[in-house]
């Protein structure tokens, strides 16, 4: 079934807005957390979303730590600053990105169906890491499979068009990968639910603690034609910035994700190239770089599409009554 792909692979030209590094759990790979910074200013996320514009991103990418609402302090930032909790204050910036033309997207952690029902007022698409469906205490104590598991599920539940995936090389066994795949088309199976899938291999950056695991890129491409067999319509994304077999990976992805005009919150020792880059690297196998938005043609109806953003996303003919 290997076989190299003709059609455009896609990005999403965004912009990231972290309304707080602050995190509870203590992932040995991370070197996006903090302990007490707190929530975003109001004066940056204007700052942030007019250089999105201003370097044409169409996506903001909303991320924060786990669980942002459950952090006390935050709540009583939030509060202080006139607002009903935290969630309260993800959507006020997730509206701001809206009025000024971007679409939200929104990252916060493991989530129960009501936070998903109530985000996705604001948030055109969310998402979540599976990682794998290996627990490793030793790597990430806090972190538990049946916690994104059942995230992932509770996003179908309430209709959010979800990415979710794999982070690769992180101390998982390559069985569980498969197995991991395999979690994955299930939940999708129930909820039909999942845009895109990443393929992440795991890098060092600031906060590493544990042994660097190479993923080569047959090892990928290996995963790649799983899924294509269990989960067709499911596009593969993997992320350029983190990918040192990234070029061998061209004729079989789908999409490489958000490219942002800042640094990758995430992995922050680890930059994107310019957009011209990849799409040079695209025409060297075939194939165009093609923009678009967080939320994927097919799921462009009445059942993903809250009722305030039916008017800017759907199709005709598709009525809202």
């Amino acid at each position: 079934m290997r076989s190299p792909l003709s059609s455009p692979i896609t990005y999403s030209p965004s912009v990231t807005i972290t309304l707080t590094h602050d995190c509870p759990w203590h992932c040995q790979y991370c070197g996006f957390r903090t302990d007490g910074e707190g929530l975003i200013s109001e004066s940056e996320v204007e700052r942030i979303i007019q250089t999105g514009l201003d370097a044409g991103a169409t996506e903001a990418l909303l991320i924060s730590g786990e669980k942002p609402h459950r952090m006390k302090h935050l709540k009583e930032e939030a509060e202080g600053r006139g607002y009903n909790d935290v969630w309260s204050f993800a959507e006020a910036v997730a509206g701001r990105c809206i009025a000024a033309g971007l679409w939200p997207h929104g990252n916060y952690g493991a989530l129960e169906v009501d936070d998903f029902q109530r985000l996705r007022q604001s948030h055109v698409s969310m998402g979540v890491m599976l990682e794998s469906v290996e627990d490793h205490p030793e790597v990430a104590p806090e972190k538990k499979a049946a916690g994104r598991i059942a995230t992932i599920a509770n996003a179908g539940e309430a209709r959010v068009p979800f990415t979710t995936g794999l982070l690769l090389g992180a101390g998982e066994s390559k069985d569980s990968r498969y197995a991991s795949l395999d979690q994955l088309a299930a939940l999708h199976r129930e909820h039909h639910h999942l845009q895109e899938i990443l393929l992440q291999p795991c890098v060092s950056n600031e906060g590493f603690q544990i042994r660097e695991q190479k993923v080569s890129a047959e090892e990928i491409i290996e995963l790649i034609d799983y899924w294509r067999q269990r989960c067709p319509g499911v596009a593969v994304q993997v992320p350029p910035n983190v990918t040192e077999v990234f070029q061998e990976l061209l004729p079989f992805i789908d999409d490489i994700g958000g490219i942002s005009v800042l640094r990758d919150e995430v992995n922050q020792t680890s930059p994107w190239e310019k957009v011209e880059t990849y799409r040079n690297m695209a025409r060297g196998v075939g194939r165009d770089l093609k923009e678009r938005i967080p939320l994927y043609d097919s799921f462009r109806t009445k059942e993903w599409v809250d009722l305030r953003f039916s008017k800017l996303v759907l199709p005709e003919p598709v009525r809202l009554v």
